[in-house]
């Protein structure tokens, strides 16, 4: 792996940390590959029985990497198609995970962030945390984790107003 996401092992806890502190952890196409492969190297090791994945620096992410976006647009469903897949399939890594999965978040984990964040089995943050997903204020309801977090109507909610919120806000909401 590059350096986009690094892997580290303590006793038998892998820890994956997002790796682009100077854009906020924003995720790429290379950061989400990487994670796949992190997902699946903790998997198949033996000796990792609990992952968490966090961030460098001082947020966990900011979400997709809209800037690297806008300068290659997809183009037509032919073209979106492997970009949803690709982003689809790094939150499913660790939603599918057969070993614990925490997400510790600090500073922003919005957007895609947000839902690679929910896909984890535990959910912690300090208390600069802030989890949210903008993007409804535009109409665009991409969450396939928050209906399962918080039930339809809440995810409902959430998608018409468009949301951040702070961890104790949240935790009000999804417990």
């Amino acid at each position: 792996m590059t350096e986009l996401v690094l892997y580290e092992q303590i006793d038998a806890v892998a820890v994956i940390s997002l790796n682009r502190p100077q854009r906020l952890n924003a995720m790429n196409r290379g950061m989400l590959e990487e994670l796949n492969q992190a997902a699946n190297r903790a998997e198949q090791d033996k000796t990792v029985h609990a992952v968490v994945l966090t961030g460098a620096g001082t947020a966990f992410s900011s979400g997709f990497d809209l800037k690297a976006q806008a300068e290659n647009t997809p183009q037509g469903i032919d073209e979106w198609r492997p970009v949803l897949r690709r982003n689809f399939d790094a939150c499913m890594s660790f939603w599918h995970l057969a070993k614990p999965t925490v997400a510790a978040v600090h500073g922003p984990a919005l957007a895609g962030a947000c839902e690679l964040a929910m896909a984890c089995d535990i959910k912690i943050s300090d208390e600069t945390g802030i989890f949210g997903e903008p993007e409804f204020d535009l109409a665009r309801d991409c969450s396939y984790v928050l209906p399962w977090m918080v039930g339809p109507n809440e995810q409902k909610k959430s998608s018409y107003s468009g949301w951040t919120t702070s961890p104790q806000a949240r935790l009000r909401r999804w417990d």
